[in-house]
C-alpha cells in the first residue's frame, strides 16, 4: 500500500480495498474479511479499516451489517441506472428530503390522532427527562419544519 501524504490514511486503505474489488478478489454478494484480518494484512489499525469501510459504504460498494459482516454490493466501475443520480445527492439533499417526509408524516399523524391514541402514546413513552409529551414534541418539530421549509422557499424565489 502506497501512502500519499496529501490524503488521509483511511482513504489509502479504501483505495486498496477498491483495487481488490476491481481485480476480482471478491464478487458481488461475497463477504469481505473481518476488520481485524484486513488490518493485519495491511498493517494498519482497525479504526482506519472501519473508516475505509464507511467510505466504501457511502460509495455504495459494500453493505456493512452489524454482527454479520461486510458484503460486496457492486464492483467499482459497475454502471447502475441510479449512478448518475447518486452523484447529485449529497448530505444536504438527504436532510432536505428527510425534513420534508418527516414533517408530512408528523402532520398526517397529528390529524389522524384521537384523544385515546395520544394519551396512550404519552402513557407508554419513557419520560427520560422530557419536558413535553411526545405529541407536543412532534407538533413542535412539525411547526419548526414548516417554518424552515417556508424560509427556504422564500430564499430560492
Amino acid at each position: 500500500m502506497t501512502l500519499d501524504p496529501n490524503r488521509r490514511r483511511y482513504q489509502d486503505v479504501a483505495e486498496e480495498l477498491v483495487r481488490d474489488l476491481a481485480n476480482g478478489a471478491f464478487a458481488i454478494g461475497d463477504k469481505l474479511p473481518t476488520e481485524r484480518k484486513i488490518s493485519e494484512d495491511l498493517g494498519v489499525s482497525r479504526s482506519l479499516v472501519r473508516d475505509a469501510m464507511i467510505m466504501l459504504e457511502v460509495q455504495g460498494l459494500v453493505d456493512v451489517r452489524k454482527g454479520s459482516g461486510t458484503y460486496v454490493l457492486r464492483l467499482p466501475g459497475d454502471v447502475t441506472p441510479d449512478s448518475a443520480l447518486e452523484t447529485d445527492i449529497g448530505p444536504f439533499e438527504l436532510l432536505q428530503a428527510r425534513q420534508l417526509l418527516e414533517s408530512n408524516i408528523a402532520a398526517f399523524a397529528a390529524t389522524m390522532a384521537t384523544k385515546a391514541t395520544s394519551s396512550r402514546c404519552v402513557k407508554h413513552w419513557p419520560k427520560n427527562g422530557m419536558k413535553s409529551s411526545p405529541v407536543q414534541e412532534a407538533i413542535r418539530r412539525m411547526k419548526s419544519s414548516t417554518v424552515w421549509l417556508l424560509r427556504r422557499a422564500r430564499t430560492r424565489s
